[in-house]
């Protein structure tokens, strides 16, 4: 049944529960989401019984049916086309979400606190939900992107009217085994080729001001990230391999990466621990349980361990 966004976050708020948007990855398809969005909804019951309602967004990713994804199929590169083809699913799955996030606020929310969580790909549908937010009429980003740049001025002086009364939409946004550049937290700096996936136009800029706190749980034992995403994306190491991290060709060796300071300054304090440079972002390592939850160690945004991590900092809004 269809319902008017009005009715929709009525609907929402009237569950009288914490709100949690899940976002799934690649390739998946209801039948898929509605047995992980399950298996979270159960973990959150045995921990935190009628605290937490997940929410599946279930945006179109590819099936495998595609003329091209068959075609691709008769020589063994089904996956990689799949990939491409919800790279560009992502871009339109994004803009339609940042409709749908924007429009609670402007139907005046009044539940408990929303919260998003993004899995694999379902993190390059997040990222354009940030991208999103900032085009204004015939103006693709760039005026954000230039006016994020002065340093006199914080990134919510310069923000668009719509990303400006979307600050602090959300209490957290969970970015969980992510299939995006490691580099999504890094101060533009660089050739143009480079900035494009650096904090400002990656959308993680634009995302900091729509919540009080961001993390990243990440896995070195990802194989889906750290053997098959890595070669798909021309040896570029993803974010939810080693958090946010520069390193060289393939993954290999490197360091961890500065978090832009503009977007530290967005999010909430982190006190009673020595800074790093991961700032006011929380990171968080699963590395020492992600292949129990899963095979591949990839599928470990339901475990009960992740839902220990997010109730642990959802129940600060509460």
């Amino acid at each position: 049944m269809w319902h008017s966004q009005a009715e929709f976050t009525a609907l929402l708020a009237k569950e009288g529960k914490e709100v949690l948007f899940y976002i799934h990855g690649m390739g998946q398809q209801t039948s898929q989401m509605v047995e992980a969005t399950d298996s979270m909804q159960t973990n959150f019951d045995k921990q935190k019984p009628e605290e937490v309602l997940v929410v599946p967004v279930d945006w179109a990713a590819d099936d495998g049916e595609s003329l091209q994804a068959r075609a691709a199929g008769l020589v063994g590169l089904a996956t990689v086309v799949r990939y491409w083809e919800d790279q560009g699913n992502a871009k339109l799955a994004g803009s339609a979400l940042w409709e749908l996030f924007s429009g609670l606020k402007k139907e005046d929310w009044k539940g408990k606190p929303l919260n998003v969580i993004a899995h694999s790909m379902g993190n390059r549908v997040l990222r354009c939900v940030g991208k999103s937010a900032v085009i204004v009429d015939d103006d693709d980003g760039a005026s954000w992107y230039e006016a994020g740049l002065q340093k006199d001025k914080t990134l919510l002086q310069v923000a668009p009217e719509a990303l400006q009364s979307n600050e602090n939409l959300f209490d957290n946004i969970f970015f969980v085994a992510a299939d995006i550049p490691e580099s999504v937290f890094e101060e533009p700096d660089g050739p143009n080729v480079e900035r494009a996936e650096h904090a400002l136009q990656s959308g993680v800029a634009a995302l900091a001001l729509m919540t009080k706190r961001m993390h990243v749980l990440h896995a070195k034992t990802d194989e889906a990230l750290n053997k098959e995403s890595i070669i798909v994306n021309q040896g570029h190491a993803r974010l939810g391999e080693h958090g946010p991290w520069s390193s060289m060709l393939l993954g290999v060796g490197g360091e961890s990466t500065k978090v832009w300071d503009k977007i530290n300054d967005e999010l909430e304090k982190i006190d009673g621990i020595e800074k790093d440079a991961n700032g006011n972002v929380r990171v968080h390592d699963c590395t020492p349980w992600n292949e129990k939850a899963s095979k591949n160690g990839h599928s470990y945004q339901f475990a009960k361990e992740a839902v220990a991590y997010y109730l642990e900092h959802m129940v600060k809004g509460m």
